[in-house]
């Protein structure tokens, strides 16, 4: 290896380990604190579990944790339904229309605001809302539910910014193929857009679990009666974080690192199996790709200039009021098939050993037609008088 690229090696290792060491050692040091038998962050006594056993029976705190991780999971499932959804109708924001473009140019800068405005002026901004929707109504007080409501508010513009990417990037044609196939618009989307949103939906809730955990600010001026774990912490500063604390952040760390473990581990594990199988096939859909039963395509206006090649079976298919053109069917299994009023054109090859066996129904006449090669077949039983005509 050559002097300058180890120089350049080693710059960038001391690199990397500077910015470790400077991320991880104020995390190192709370970890070791709360083992600490004194309260004193200024000297060390020895090693003792003493604040893990009073963090335990301390009320005060575990109801705060209580309310933090509550509030942290409901606002996050809230906001991945809401953001979700917004997403999905500022990506249907399309068109040549001036007026579609502002539209949704204004809606996106809406929804940007309260990531883009400070903490302080989002926070006094929702308790002054919250206050005069509690006097008008002559109804309850600012805890629980105003604390939730503001946590939302900022979660769902993250839950947005991350499906809106993933959104652009989807493949569209799959969700108009099944409705072309004749699958309701929720069905449409849940089976085939959603499974590709998928990750900017986990990173969403991801980050906005995090932020509810971490807010100060927001959760300061509309908790009210209520107290989370930030809040708590906030109030101790000015006296003195009690160890106790330290033994919750030690407690936090290790289950979030845990957490992140086995999501890297299943991760990897998914990724390696994949690889065993270049088309990234499970074995369920080869077992739905090999053997199709009982399924109904129709009404489809047109599949066209695709290739069918290689499938090893489709039976038991209606396939009806269809029109398939400019199409190359190869090496494909077609049995106990319905084909009804469908007009095959222009398909430059159907070959190499078609098997059409017990075909049920080819009629309402089916119009095959300046079709170049139809050979090689292996097997063409249970003939229908019309399939003479067609032959002819």
């Amino acid at each position: 290896m050559k002097r300058g690229t180890r120089g350049k090696q080693a710059i960038k290792y001391a690199y990397i380990g500077l910015m470790l060491f400077f991320l991880y050692s104020p995390i190192a040091v709370l970890m070791a604190y709360s083992f600490n038998a004194s309260k004193s962050r200024s000297t060390w006594s020895g090693l003792t579990l003493r604040w893990y056993a009073e963090l335990i029976k301390d009320n005060q705190i575990m109801g705060a944790l209580t309310t933090t991780l509550l509030i942290a999971a409901l606002s996050s499932v809230f906001a991945v339904i809401i953001g979700t959804a917004a997403a999905v109708g500022l990506h249907s924001l399309r068109g040549q229309r001036k007026s579609t473009r502002i539209k949704k140019n204004v809606l996106q800068s809406l929804t940007n605001l309260s990531i883009s405005s400070p903490e302080i002026v989002l926070g006094i901004s929702l308790m002054i809302l919250f206050v005069h929707c509690v006097n008008a109504l002559q109804f309850g007080q600012m805890g629980f539910y105003t604390l939730l409501l503001a946590h939302i508010s900022f979660n769902v513009p993250c839950v947005v910014m991350s499906v809106l990417p993933r959104l652009r990037r989807s493949n569209e044609s799959l969700y108009e193929a099944a409705l072309d196939l004749g699958a309701p618009p929720l069905t449409a989307f849940v089976k085939a857009t959603l499974p590709q949103i998928k990750p900017g939906i986990i990173t969403g809730a991801m980050i906005a679990f995090t932020l509810s955990i971490d807010d100060v600010v927001v959760s300061f001026f509309t908790a009210g009666s209520s107290t989370n774990l930030s809040i708590l912490i906030f109030s101790m500063a000015r006296l003195g974080i009690s160890p106790k604390i330290n033994a919750l952040s030690t407690i936090m760390f290790v289950v979030v690192l845990l957490l992140l473990y086995a999501i890297n581990a299943w991760d990897s594990k998914n990724r390696k199996n994949n690889s065993g199988n270049p088309k990234g096939d499970s074995k369920k859909s080869r077992r739905t790709r090999q053997g199709n039963s009982t399924n109904f395509i129709s009404n489809t206006s047109n599949i066209a200039n695709t290739s069918i090649a290689n499938t090893s079976n489709i039976t038991n298919t209606c396939i009806a009021n269809t029109s398939i053109a400019n199409t190359s069917i190869a090496n494909t299994s077609i049995a106990n098939t319905s084909i009804d009023n469908t007009s095959i054109a222009n398909t430059s090859n159907i070959n190499n050993s078609i098997n059409m066996v017990n075909t049920s129904k080819i009629d309402n006449p089916i119009n095959i037609a300046n079709t170049s090669d139809i050979n090689n077949s292996s097997n063409n039983k249970k003939h229908n008088p019309k399939e003479e005509y067609l032959l002819t």
